[in-house]
């Protein structure tokens, strides 16, 4: 009986370690990929800048159509020259672009500006 309970109880245990290694490699792949995407936006964010001398309103003006559901990229506009673009990963984790310093940080801050 002892021997079919401790069994049970590794088998369980490798089920759940399996779980959340499955889980931590799909959660990497999905930050990968919309920081990726991200990237492709801020480049032609970046091209529109220098020809139009301001940053799009939208992601429309670059040709960019959200998705929706949990790859959604949200772009909120500060001023004409700083914006910000971030993704969500859970409920309260969150990844996000800064115009102010060109790179993505986790987490929210005011931007730094000039």
């Amino acid at each position: 009986m002892k021997k079919k309970i401790f069994t049970i109880i590794i088998i369980a245990l490798l089920f759940f370690l399996l779980f959340f290694l499955l889980f931590l490699l799909f959660k990497d792949k999905r930050e990968k990929e919309l920081t990726n995407k991200g990237n492709q936006i801020i480049e032609k964010i970046e091209r529109f800048r220098q020809e139009h001398h301001k940053i799009p309103k939208t992601l429309r003006e670059i040709g960019f159509t959200n998705g929706k559901g949990a790859n959604t990229l949200f772009y909120d506009v500060v001023n004409d020259t700083a914006f910000t673009l971030s993704f969500t990963m859970s409920m309260d984790y969150n990844k996000t672009y800064y115009s102010d310093v060109k790179q993505w940080e986790y987490g929210y801050r005011e931007l730094k500006l000039k």
